[in-house]
Protein backbone atom coordinates (compact mmCIF):
# COMPACT_ATOMS: atom_id res chain seq x y z
CA UNK A 1 0.00 0.00 0.00
CA UNK A 2 1.48 3.17 -1.01
CA UNK A 3 2.22 6.01 1.85
CA UNK A 4 -0.29 8.66 0.15
CA UNK A 5 -2.94 6.32 -0.71
CA UNK A 6 -2.97 5.39 3.30
CA UNK A 7 -3.12 8.87 4.51
CA UNK A 8 -6.05 9.83 1.69
CA UNK A 9 -7.68 6.15 3.62
CA UNK A 10 -9.52 5.24 0.21
CA UNK A 11 -11.23 2.12 1.42
CA UNK A 12 -11.55 3.24 4.91
CA UNK A 13 -14.12 5.99 6.34
CA UNK A 14 -12.77 6.19 9.80
CA UNK A 15 -9.00 8.38 8.91
CA UNK A 16 -7.93 7.44 12.63
CA UNK A 17 -8.66 3.71 12.57
CA UNK A 18 -5.93 1.51 13.03
CA UNK A 19 -7.31 -1.39 10.97
CA UNK A 20 -9.82 -1.49 8.36
CA UNK A 21 -11.60 -3.73 5.40
CA UNK A 22 -11.08 -2.06 2.21
CA UNK A 23 -14.46 -1.08 0.12
CA UNK A 24 -14.16 -3.96 -2.52
CA UNK A 25 -13.57 -6.76 0.11
CA UNK A 26 -10.31 -8.13 -1.32
CA UNK A 27 -8.05 -6.55 1.46
CA UNK A 28 -8.50 -6.26 5.64
CA UNK A 29 -5.35 -3.48 6.18
CA UNK A 30 -4.10 -2.55 9.85
CA UNK A 31 -1.26 -0.81 11.12
CA UNK A 32 1.21 -1.61 13.60
CA UNK A 33 4.25 0.06 15.16
CA UNK A 34 7.79 -1.33 13.90
CA UNK A 35 10.14 -0.99 16.46
CA UNK A 36 12.91 -0.60 14.13
CA UNK A 37 11.79 1.78 11.89
CA UNK A 38 10.49 3.80 15.04
CA UNK A 39 7.27 4.23 12.73
CA UNK A 40 3.83 3.14 12.05
CA UNK A 41 3.77 0.89 9.03
CA UNK A 42 1.00 -0.46 6.95
CA UNK A 43 0.13 -4.23 6.38
CA UNK A 44 -2.84 -5.19 4.30
CA UNK A 45 -3.98 -9.39 4.19
CA UNK A 46 -5.92 -11.19 1.21
CA UNK A 47 -9.33 -12.25 2.00
CA UNK A 48 -9.60 -16.22 2.01
CA UNK A 49 -6.08 -15.97 1.00
CA UNK A 50 -4.11 -14.29 3.53
CA UNK A 51 -6.19 -14.59 6.61
CA UNK A 52 -8.62 -17.46 7.32
CA UNK A 53 -12.30 -16.89 6.41
CA UNK A 54 -13.19 -17.01 10.18
CA UNK A 55 -11.40 -14.27 11.36
CA UNK A 56 -12.11 -11.84 8.47
CA UNK A 57 -15.65 -12.53 8.76
CA UNK A 58 -15.16 -11.55 12.63
CA UNK A 59 -13.05 -8.54 11.47
CA UNK A 60 -15.55 -7.13 8.72
CA UNK A 61 -18.70 -7.53 11.14
CA UNK A 62 -16.75 -5.53 13.36
CA UNK A 63 -15.42 -2.89 11.16
CA UNK A 64 -18.82 -2.05 9.59
CA UNK A 65 -20.22 -1.81 12.89
CA UNK A 66 -17.71 0.95 13.48
CA UNK A 67 -18.39 2.12 10.51
CA UNK A 68 -22.03 2.89 11.14
CA UNK A 69 -20.57 4.94 14.27
CA UNK A 70 -18.49 6.47 12.24
CA UNK A 71 -21.50 7.74 9.78
CA UNK A 72 -23.64 9.21 12.05
CA UNK A 73 -20.44 11.16 14.66
CA UNK A 74 -17.86 11.64 12.21
CA UNK A 75 -18.23 11.06 8.73
CA UNK A 76 -21.85 11.50 7.51
CA UNK A 77 -20.97 12.90 3.76
CA UNK A 78 -18.74 10.48 2.94
CA UNK A 79 -19.71 8.90 -0.41
CA UNK A 80 -17.87 5.59 0.19
CA UNK A 81 -20.02 4.83 3.58
CA UNK A 82 -22.72 3.98 0.76
CA UNK A 83 -20.25 1.89 -0.59
CA UNK A 84 -19.31 -0.44 1.49
CA UNK A 85 -22.88 -0.81 2.88
CA UNK A 86 -23.65 -2.39 -0.53
CA UNK A 87 -20.77 -4.33 -0.69
CA UNK A 88 -21.44 -5.71 3.19
CA UNK A 89 -25.55 -6.27 2.34
CA UNK A 90 -24.67 -7.92 -0.84
CA UNK A 91 -22.40 -10.79 1.13
CA UNK A 92 -24.92 -10.41 4.02
CA UNK A 93 -28.42 -10.00 3.81
CA UNK A 94 -28.97 -10.38 7.43
CA UNK A 95 -28.89 -7.88 10.11
CA UNK A 96 -26.38 -7.42 12.69
CA UNK A 97 -27.51 -9.22 15.32
CA UNK A 98 -29.18 -12.18 12.68
CA UNK A 99 -25.88 -12.68 11.11
CA UNK A 100 -23.97 -13.14 14.73
CA UNK A 101 -26.61 -15.72 16.24
CA UNK A 102 -26.26 -17.54 12.35
CA UNK A 103 -22.20 -17.29 13.07
CA UNK A 104 -22.88 -18.78 16.84
CA UNK A 105 -25.00 -21.85 15.78
CA UNK A 106 -22.11 -23.05 13.27
CA UNK A 107 -19.74 -22.38 16.40
CA UNK A 108 -21.93 -24.74 18.52
CA UNK A 109 -22.39 -26.98 15.81
CA UNK A 110 -18.37 -27.29 15.33
CA UNK A 111 -17.27 -26.76 19.05
CA UNK A 112 -19.96 -28.47 21.40
CA UNK A 113 -23.10 -26.76 23.86
CA UNK A 114 -19.95 -26.51 26.17
CA UNK A 115 -16.35 -25.77 26.82
CA UNK A 116 -14.55 -26.53 29.31
CA UNK A 117 -11.71 -24.51 31.01
CA UNK A 118 -9.73 -26.66 33.74
CA UNK A 119 -8.10 -24.46 35.99
CA UNK A 120 -7.38 -23.92 39.51
CA UNK A 121 -9.04 -21.76 42.75
CA UNK A 122 -7.60 -18.77 42.37
CA UNK A 123 -8.36 -18.54 38.71
CA UNK A 124 -11.87 -19.24 39.45
CA UNK A 125 -11.88 -16.35 41.79
CA UNK A 126 -10.70 -14.17 39.13
CA UNK A 127 -13.18 -14.66 36.06
CA UNK A 128 -16.27 -15.19 38.77
CA UNK A 129 -15.04 -12.80 41.54
CA UNK A 130 -13.55 -10.07 39.66
CA UNK A 131 -15.12 -10.89 36.79
CA UNK A 132 -12.01 -10.89 34.17
CA UNK A 133 -10.59 -13.32 31.82
CA UNK A 134 -6.59 -13.59 32.00
CA UNK A 135 -4.95 -14.21 28.36
CA UNK A 136 -2.11 -15.28 29.06
CA UNK A 137 1.36 -15.30 26.87
CA UNK A 138 2.55 -17.92 24.90
CA UNK A 139 5.63 -18.11 25.38
CA UNK A 140 4.35 -19.76 28.76
CA UNK A 141 2.48 -22.84 27.73
CA UNK A 142 2.93 -26.39 28.29
CA UNK A 143 4.46 -27.01 25.04
CA UNK A 144 7.79 -26.26 24.97
CA UNK A 145 7.65 -25.91 20.98
CA UNK A 146 4.71 -24.02 21.56
CA UNK A 147 4.60 -21.69 17.95
CA UNK A 148 8.58 -22.61 17.20
CA UNK A 149 7.65 -25.72 16.53
CA UNK A 150 5.53 -24.81 13.40
CA UNK A 151 8.17 -22.40 12.55
CA UNK A 152 10.95 -24.70 12.33
CA UNK A 153 9.41 -26.79 10.44
CA UNK A 154 7.92 -24.63 7.94
CA UNK A 155 11.64 -23.32 7.86
CA UNK A 156 12.95 -27.01 7.01
CA UNK A 157 10.86 -27.24 3.68
CA UNK A 158 11.38 -23.84 2.92
CA UNK A 159 15.01 -24.29 2.94
CA UNK A 160 14.30 -27.92 0.60
CA UNK A 161 12.48 -25.86 -1.99
CA UNK A 162 15.15 -22.70 -2.79
CA UNK A 163 18.37 -22.75 -4.38
CA UNK A 164 21.53 -22.66 -2.46
CA UNK A 165 22.16 -18.67 -4.01
CA UNK A 166 19.34 -17.71 -2.09
CA UNK A 167 19.80 -19.44 1.66
CA UNK A 168 21.73 -16.30 3.12
CA UNK A 169 18.38 -14.27 2.34
CA UNK A 170 16.65 -16.99 4.22
CA UNK A 171 18.65 -17.10 7.25
CA UNK A 172 17.54 -13.16 6.87
CA UNK A 173 14.31 -13.99 6.93
CA UNK A 174 14.05 -16.51 9.38
CA UNK A 175 16.08 -14.68 11.62
CA UNK A 176 13.80 -12.09 11.51
CA UNK A 177 10.83 -14.19 12.23
CA UNK A 178 12.59 -15.26 15.38
CA UNK A 179 13.46 -12.41 16.59
CA UNK A 180 9.82 -10.92 16.39
CA UNK A 181 8.86 -14.23 18.14
CA UNK A 182 10.91 -13.20 21.17
CA UNK A 183 9.15 -10.17 21.47
CA UNK A 184 5.07 -10.67 20.04
CA UNK A 185 4.10 -13.79 21.76
CA UNK A 186 -0.04 -13.93 21.53
CA UNK A 187 -2.01 -13.92 24.28
CA UNK A 188 -4.15 -16.98 24.57
CA UNK A 189 -6.94 -18.32 27.12
CA UNK A 190 -7.78 -22.12 26.66
CA UNK A 191 -10.80 -24.28 26.53
CA UNK A 192 -11.32 -27.71 25.54
CA UNK A 193 -14.28 -29.80 24.11
CA UNK A 194 -12.66 -32.26 26.12
CA UNK A 195 -15.59 -32.72 29.04
CA UNK A 196 -15.21 -34.11 32.64
CA UNK A 197 -11.60 -35.43 31.23
CA UNK A 198 -9.47 -37.11 33.68
CA UNK A 199 -6.25 -36.14 32.09
CA UNK A 200 -7.18 -32.61 32.00
CA UNK A 201 -8.34 -32.65 35.60
CA UNK A 202 -4.53 -34.06 36.25
CA UNK A 203 -3.03 -31.60 34.34
CA UNK A 204 -4.27 -28.40 34.13
CA UNK A 205 -6.61 -28.63 37.63
CA UNK A 206 -3.95 -29.23 40.16
CA UNK A 207 -4.07 -32.62 39.95
CA UNK A 208 -7.96 -33.02 39.95
CA UNK A 209 -8.32 -30.42 43.24
CA UNK A 210 -8.89 -27.47 40.99
CA UNK A 211 -12.23 -26.60 39.08
CA UNK A 212 -13.28 -26.74 35.63
CA UNK A 213 -15.39 -23.58 34.63
CA UNK A 214 -17.78 -24.88 32.23
CA UNK A 215 -18.61 -22.08 29.49
CA UNK A 216 -21.99 -21.87 27.84
CA UNK A 217 -20.38 -21.95 23.91
CA UNK A 218 -22.95 -19.75 22.71
CA UNK A 219 -22.69 -17.37 25.02
CA UNK A 220 -19.07 -17.59 25.06
CA UNK A 221 -19.22 -16.70 21.09
CA UNK A 222 -21.45 -14.23 21.10
CA UNK A 223 -19.81 -12.32 23.45
CA UNK A 224 -16.55 -12.23 21.59
CA UNK A 225 -17.82 -11.96 18.12
CA UNK A 226 -17.60 -8.25 17.09
CA UNK A 227 -14.73 -7.72 20.04
CA UNK A 228 -11.80 -8.53 17.67
CA UNK A 229 -11.11 -11.73 19.62
CA UNK A 230 -10.85 -14.72 17.51
CA UNK A 231 -12.06 -18.77 18.97
CA UNK A 232 -10.39 -21.40 16.95
CA UNK A 233 -9.79 -25.13 17.34
CA UNK A 234 -5.96 -26.38 17.20
CA UNK A 235 -4.30 -28.45 14.59
CA UNK A 236 -2.29 -30.81 15.73
CA UNK A 237 0.75 -31.70 13.53
CA UNK A 238 2.49 -28.67 11.35
CA UNK A 239 2.12 -30.21 7.96
CA UNK A 240 4.23 -27.40 6.93
CA UNK A 241 5.19 -28.99 3.42
CA UNK A 242 1.62 -28.45 2.34
CA UNK A 243 1.06 -25.05 4.51
CA UNK A 244 0.65 -21.81 2.06
CA UNK A 245 2.98 -19.70 4.38
CA UNK A 246 5.02 -22.05 2.82
CA UNK A 247 4.68 -20.86 -0.70
CA UNK A 248 4.48 -17.25 0.24
CA UNK A 249 7.79 -17.74 2.21
CA UNK A 250 9.57 -19.51 -0.74
CA UNK A 251 8.40 -16.66 -3.04
CA UNK A 252 9.78 -13.89 -1.47
CA UNK A 253 12.98 -15.74 -0.64
CA UNK A 254 13.59 -17.02 -4.09
CA UNK A 255 12.13 -15.03 -6.75
CA UNK A 256 11.35 -11.65 -4.64
CA UNK A 257 7.95 -11.74 -4.74
CA UNK A 258 5.35 -9.72 -2.55
CA UNK A 259 2.54 -9.43 -4.59
CA UNK A 260 0.00 -9.95 -1.03
CA UNK A 261 1.79 -7.49 1.74
CA UNK A 262 3.27 -4.49 2.05
CA UNK A 263 6.34 -5.67 3.28
CA UNK A 264 8.24 -8.90 5.21
CA UNK A 265 6.80 -7.62 8.40
CA UNK A 266 3.63 -8.18 7.02
CA UNK A 267 3.92 -11.61 6.17
CA UNK A 268 5.59 -12.82 9.25
CA UNK A 269 2.28 -11.16 11.20
CA UNK A 270 0.08 -13.99 9.27
CA UNK A 271 2.72 -16.01 9.72
CA UNK A 272 2.37 -15.50 13.61
CA UNK A 273 -1.23 -15.85 13.58
CA UNK A 274 -0.77 -19.75 11.46
CA UNK A 275 2.14 -20.90 14.11
CA UNK A 276 -0.68 -20.15 17.28
CA UNK A 277 -3.48 -22.46 15.44
CA UNK A 278 -0.70 -25.71 15.50
CA UNK A 279 0.72 -27.62 18.14
CA UNK A 280 2.71 -30.87 18.27
CA UNK A 281 0.32 -33.97 17.48
CA UNK A 282 1.20 -35.32 21.09
CA UNK A 283 -1.05 -32.95 22.58
CA UNK A 284 -4.14 -33.80 20.18
CA UNK A 285 -6.21 -35.76 23.44
CA UNK A 286 -6.58 -31.80 24.58
CA UNK A 287 -8.89 -30.89 22.22
CA UNK A 288 -8.25 -27.60 22.58
CA UNK A 289 -9.78 -24.25 21.50
CA UNK A 290 -8.05 -21.33 21.41
CA UNK A 291 -9.73 -17.60 22.07
CA UNK A 292 -7.38 -14.87 21.59
CA UNK A 293 -7.28 -11.49 21.13
CA UNK A 294 -5.87 -10.06 17.76
CA UNK A 295 -3.32 -7.74 16.96
CA UNK A 296 -2.03 -6.43 20.60
CA UNK A 297 0.73 -4.42 20.55
CA UNK A 298 3.03 -3.28 23.59
CA UNK A 299 0.96 -0.02 24.04
CA UNK A 300 -2.80 -1.97 24.70
CA UNK A 301 -4.62 -1.32 27.48
CA UNK A 302 -5.59 -4.64 28.23
CA UNK A 303 -2.13 -5.66 28.86
CA UNK A 304 -1.02 -5.29 32.41
CA UNK A 305 1.86 -7.08 34.67
CA UNK A 306 0.05 -9.62 37.56
CA UNK A 307 1.80 -11.56 39.99
CA UNK A 308 1.56 -15.78 39.81
CA UNK A 309 4.77 -17.50 41.23
CA UNK A 310 6.75 -15.00 38.74
CA UNK A 311 5.65 -11.56 37.41
CA UNK A 312 4.29 -11.63 33.97
CA UNK A 313 2.04 -9.82 31.64
CA UNK A 314 -1.65 -10.81 30.46
CA UNK A 315 -3.91 -9.58 28.46
CA UNK A 316 -6.87 -8.90 30.91
CA UNK A 317 -10.59 -8.90 29.02
CA UNK A 318 -13.21 -6.72 31.68
CA UNK A 319 -16.40 -9.34 31.53
CA UNK A 320 -18.36 -6.68 32.84
CA UNK A 321 -17.79 -3.89 30.61
CA UNK A 322 -18.10 -6.62 27.76
CA UNK A 323 -21.29 -8.13 28.65
CA UNK A 324 -22.72 -4.67 29.38
CA UNK A 325 -21.93 -3.65 25.71
CA UNK A 326 -23.62 -6.73 24.71
CA UNK A 327 -26.40 -7.07 26.59
CA UNK A 328 -25.45 -10.53 27.92
CA UNK A 329 -26.17 -11.88 31.85
CA UNK A 330 -23.19 -12.20 33.02
CA UNK A 331 -24.35 -15.76 34.68
CA UNK A 332 -25.63 -16.85 30.82
CA UNK A 333 -21.76 -17.24 30.42
CA UNK A 334 -21.57 -19.98 32.05
CA UNK A 335 -23.45 -23.88 32.08
CA UNK A 336 -21.47 -25.14 34.97
CA UNK A 337 -19.48 -25.09 37.71
CA UNK A 338 -17.55 -28.41 38.36
CA UNK A 339 -15.54 -28.87 41.62
CA UNK A 340 -12.16 -31.61 40.63
CA UNK A 341 -12.62 -35.08 41.66
CA UNK A 342 -10.03 -34.93 44.24
CA UNK A 343 -10.32 -31.49 45.65
CA UNK A 344 -11.72 -30.99 49.41
CA UNK A 345 -13.64 -28.28 48.06
CA UNK A 346 -17.00 -28.36 48.97
CA UNK A 347 -20.34 -27.71 47.04
CA UNK A 348 -22.17 -25.87 49.82
CA UNK A 349 -19.05 -23.60 50.45
CA UNK A 350 -18.71 -22.50 46.78
CA UNK A 351 -22.36 -22.02 46.30
CA UNK A 352 -22.21 -19.22 49.49
CA UNK A 353 -19.26 -17.64 47.27
CA UNK A 354 -20.85 -17.28 44.30
CA UNK A 355 -23.98 -15.89 46.38
CA UNK A 356 -21.62 -13.64 48.32
CA UNK A 357 -21.02 -11.94 45.20
CA UNK A 358 -24.65 -11.63 43.89
CA UNK A 359 -24.63 -14.89 41.44
CA UNK A 360 -27.37 -16.08 42.89
CA UNK A 361 -28.01 -18.19 39.19
CA UNK A 362 -24.58 -19.21 39.21
CA UNK A 363 -24.89 -20.88 43.00
CA UNK A 364 -27.25 -23.30 41.76
CA UNK A 365 -24.87 -24.45 38.72
CA UNK A 366 -22.20 -25.70 41.42
CA UNK A 367 -21.62 -29.43 41.31
CA UNK A 368 -18.97 -32.16 42.06
CA UNK A 369 -17.29 -34.57 39.31
CA UNK A 370 -18.23 -37.32 38.91
CA UNK A 371 -14.81 -38.76 37.55
CA UNK A 372 -12.77 -41.59 38.94
CA UNK A 373 -9.92 -40.07 39.14
CA UNK A 374 -7.48 -40.47 42.22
Amino acid sequence: MKNNETKKRKSGFNPNRGCYFTADGKYYCYERWDDEKKCIVHHKLEVGKDLSLEPTIMLDVYDHEMDLQDRYEDEQLNPLFDTKVVNYKAKNSMGRDDYREERVKRAVKKYGKTLWHYTDINALCGIIGKKEIWFGSAEHMNDREELIGFINDLEKEVYACIDSANKEKANDVFGQIKDRLQKEYPYIFCVSKARNDAAQWDRYACGGQGVAIVFNTATLFKLIFYNQIIMNEEYYGYCAKQHKMKELLRDYIQYDKMDDFSNLNGLIDNLLLCAMFHKHESFSTEQEIRISPLFVNENDKHLQCKILNTIRQAYILNLTELCEKEGIDFEDLFDSIVIGPTSKQTVRDLQFYCKNNGLLKLANKVKKSDCPLR
